[in-house]
């Protein structure tokens, strides 16, 4: 049961992702000046907080991961957790998550709260069913962390804040449009109007490779700023330029559905290593 919660209720993976983005914006802010303290009230923090928030998307979308192939055998569908207990275990998890915050300075419980508001009222509830700008929306949800890490450091810059929000805003936009072109059969199924399904793939790349370039600008935006060094632009734009490639590639070729696979798992690698890079140029150089 607990593997169950943990794992699938609140998707693990997904979670881990979204917490490291606010680590590593954390880091980045604090360099040297890391607090062990710090980083371990705000790891716990957005695990409970991010946790709860996935927990209530879950039983907001149940009816629709019923459904669907990729999502059919989550908790809620499979009847192995109901909507009652789902409930509960997500509540506790927020609350605790958002308590935890508290404790850690405003900014961070600020963070919490627009997630989950953004994620759940916005994206799940009045959005998604209705219109494919709702990832737009949603992708905010996903930056939040990066906020809340990279102002849990005393003195950080908010608009440094926001530039780091901003892109894993549109990493999670075009992460989630790749993962629903290559499950697109799914989202027809459940009526889900998510971008490749109402305005077609090659809609999608394009998109994406605009979404891209800003992600693109933000990051060199931040090197002028001196929030992150040569060595951490460099590359951002190596990777940026195979993803564009990849991008192309797909906007040449849309039926290819295990392009559109491989570039959403690229992704991946993608905000994991310019992040990583951020943060160890910044203590090393």
């Amino acid at each position: 049961m607990v593997k169950r919660i943990v794992v699938e209720l609140f998707k693990l993976k997904q979670t881990v992702l979204l917490i490291l983005t606010g680590i590593f914006a954390y880091l980045i802010a604090a360099g040297r000046d890391s607090s062990l303290i710090v980083l371990a009230k705000l790891t716990l923090s957005m695990f409970l907080t991010i946790s709860g928030t996935t927990g209530f998307n879950m039983v907001l979308d149940r009816d629709i991961d019923a459904l669907m192939f990729r999502t059919r055998s989550r908790p809620l569908p499979d009847g192995c957790l109901s909507v009652s207990e789902s409930l509960f275990y997500s509540t506790i998890a927020l609350m605790l998550g958002l308590l935890i915050a508290c404790w850690i300075n405003a900014y961070v419980l600020i963070a919490g709260l627009t997630g989950f508001l953004i994620d759940i009222l916005l994206y799940t509830y009045l959005l998604k069913r209705k219109t494919w700008i709702s990832v737009l929306i949603g992708g905010i949800a996903g930056g939040a962390p990066a906020f809340g890490g990279y102002m849990a450091y005393p003195g950080a810059s908010i608009i440094d804040a926001l530039f780091f929000m901003l892109i894993v805003s549109l990493w999670a936009t075009i992460h989630i449009w790749f993962i629903s072109t290559y499950y697109k059969e799914d989202y027809v199924k459940a009526r889900i109007p998510m971008l490749p399904v109402v305005k077609g793939e090659k809609n999608t790349a394009i998109f994406s490779l605009f979404s891209l370039v800003v992600i693109i600008t933000t990051y060199i935006l931040l090197f002028l700023r001196k929030v992150i060094g040569f060595v951490t632009v460099t590359t951002v734009l190596m990777l940026s330029l195979y993803l564009l490639t990849l991008i192309h590639n797909f906007y040449k070729n849309y039926s290819d559905k295990w392009l559109a696979r491989r570039i959403y798992k690229f992704l991946n690698i993608y905000l994991g290593l310019t992040f990583v890079v951020g943060f160890l140029e910044r203590i090393l150089l």
